[in-house]
C-alpha cells in the first residue's frame, strides 16, 4: 500500500505540474524517491550565428591580348639567330612603363606568317591578365643570348574594360 501511495502522490503532482503548462512522469521512479518535475518551459534555443557577410563582387580579370611580328635581323641588317626572350612593357600613359614582363622565347605562342631572307617570319601573341579598366599602353623589345636589348616597339594602345 505504501508503493501504491507514493505513485498516486507522484501522480497527483505530475498533473498539477502538467496544468501549469509542465508535464510529469506519471510514475515513480525505482528507487521509491518521487519524479523531480520537468522546467514548464524548455530552455530558449541558442541563437543562431549570423550569415556571414557576403564578399564584395570583385571584377573579372581583365586582360589585353598583345601580337607582334618577330624580328628576323638586328639593326645592322644581320640575321638574329639568338633571340632569346621578349619584354613587354606597360603602362596607363605614353611611353611610361610601370610594369614589365619578360617571357622566353620558346614559351610564346608564335605562328609562321611568312618568310625573309633570314627564315620564316613568326607572328607571336601573349595575354597580359590582371589589369584594372583602363586604357594601357604597351611596347615589346627583343632580347638576345648576349642580353642585348632592342629599342621599344611602336607602342599599341588598348582599352579594356
Amino acid at each position: 500500500m505504501i508503493v501504491l501511495r507514493n505513485a498516486f502522490a507522484a501522480l497527483c503532482l505530475g498533473t498539477a505540474v502538467a496544468a501549469c503548462g509542465g508535464g510529469g512522469s506519471g510514475s515513480s521512479p525505482a528507487d521509491g524517491n518521487p519524479p523531480q518535475p520537468s522546467l514548464p518551459y524548455p530552455e530558449p534555443a541558442p541563437e543562431p550565428e549570423p550569415a556571414p557577410e557576403p564578399e564584395p563582387e570583385r571584377p573579372a580579370d581583365l586582360t589585353a591580348l598583345l601580337r607582334w611580328q618577330a624580328p628576323t635581323s638586328r639593326t645592322d641588317d644581320t640575321c638574329l639567330s639568338d633571340l632569346a626572350s621578349y619584354r613587354i612593357s606597360y603602362g596607363l600613359s605614353h611611353q611610361h612603363y610601370t610594369e614589365t614582363i619578360d617571357i622566353a622565347a620558346e614559351d610564346l605562342a608564335c605562328v609562321t606568317t611568312g618568310n625573309s631572307s633570314c627564315g620564316p617570319v613568326r607572328t607571336c601573341s601573349f595575354l597580359v591578365e590582371n589589369l584594372e579598366s583602363s586604357t594601357w599602353h604597351f611596347a615589346v623589345q627583343a632580347i638576345d643570348d648576349q642580353g642585348n636589348v632592342s629599342d621599344y616597339s611602336e607602342e599599341a594602345i588598348i582599352t579594356v574594360q
